[in-house]
């Protein structure tokens, strides 16, 4: 039994799936299924029974995720300590982005690599919790909303404020103010979506149907006209065909976080690369927040 058995282990305990659990870890869903067998193998019981809801850990099986869990912490611990000791620009900086419109700070990205040429990104992108102290990045930019606290030991600052609005194409606003379509709204979950439209604000019949999870699918299904759906103001600033759901209003959701962990504030790549990407504070651009809030937006 190795480390890399350890892993398969609590990736399967995590995701409850072998598909997740090889896309957590970058290896094949045959691979996952080889080493669990394996390692079962080597202790000689089922660690797992699978279940219609996925992978669920046998007593065997928690008692070694417990083991595993407890080694997975010294070495992140351990490799912590090692980085915020690391004095040179070089190396490899794992960067964990938000799914959506990251094209907008891509720009910061680019400096810093033409900058920094012995620093090597590794980016991420996905709204998925990631932790931190278990080194799954070593720096991340999350959207946490207005009244989140920064979890135990992260440090970090806020970029500056986002609001969502409903949006829709142009011109199927057009068929929907001529009577000739619904208006279709679409939602990110099973959940009902909690749009508030201006009382007689349409005259068409209102319909709720289609789940778009993600905010890039949801853009794609708005940008090629199924319907009306929530976005991050900024997601669509770029796009001229795809306009405020009228009788709608943006409201603000967050902030945008960079966030690291207190063990590498010593490390001269993240120290260099969070100072960098600080300065997105300077030019912060009014697009990602177009709510009528007008407190603080930094």
């Amino acid at each position: 039994m190795n480390w890399d058995d350890l892993k398969v282990l609590l990736a399967l305990n995590r995701e409850r799936s072998s598909r997740k659990a090889a896309n957590r870890l970058g290896i094949s869903n045959t691979t996952i299924i080889r080493r669990l067998e394996l390692l079962e193998e080597a202790v000689g019981a089922r660690l797992f029974d699978r279940t219609p809801d996925g992978f669920q850990a046998t007593s065997v099986g928690e008692q070694l995720v417990k083991t595993a869990i407890e080694v997975e912490d010294k070495i992140a611990e351990g490799e912590r300590h090692i980085t915020g000791r690391d004095t040179d620009l070089e190396g490899i900086i794992k960067v964990a982005l938000p799914e959506g419109p990251v094209q907008f700070i891509a720009e910061s990205f680019a400096e810093f690599v033409n900058q920094y040429p012995r620093i090597q990104l590794d980016l991420s992108a996905s709204n998925e919790p990631v932790d931190l102290a278990r080194r799954e990045a070593d720096v991340a930019l999350r959207v946490l909303r207005l009244d989140a606290k920064l979890p135990k030991d992260i440090v970090g600052i806020r970029l500056g404020s986002m609001s969502f609005g409903y949006y829709i194409h142009k011109d199927l606003l057009g068929e929907i103010q001529a009577g000739r379509m619904p208006l279709t709204i679409l939602s990110s979950s099973t959940d009902e979506p909690h749009i508030k439209l201006a009382p007689h604000a349409y005259t068409a019949p209102i319909v709720k149907r289609h789940v778009m999870r993600g905010v890039n699918q949801m853009r794609a299904a708005i940008l090629f006209k199924i319907g009306a759906g929530e976005l991050p103001s900024i997601a669509c600033s770029d796009t001229p065909d795809i306009v405020q759901l009228p009788g709608t209003e943006s409201e603000r959701y967050g902030y945008f976080w960079l966030l690291y962990h207190k063990d590498l504030r010593q490390s001269a790549r993240i120290r260099a690369f969070f100072k960098h990407l600080a300065g997105l504070q300077q030019s912060w651009s009014p697009a990602w927040d177009t709510s009528s809030r007008t407190d603080n937006k930094p």
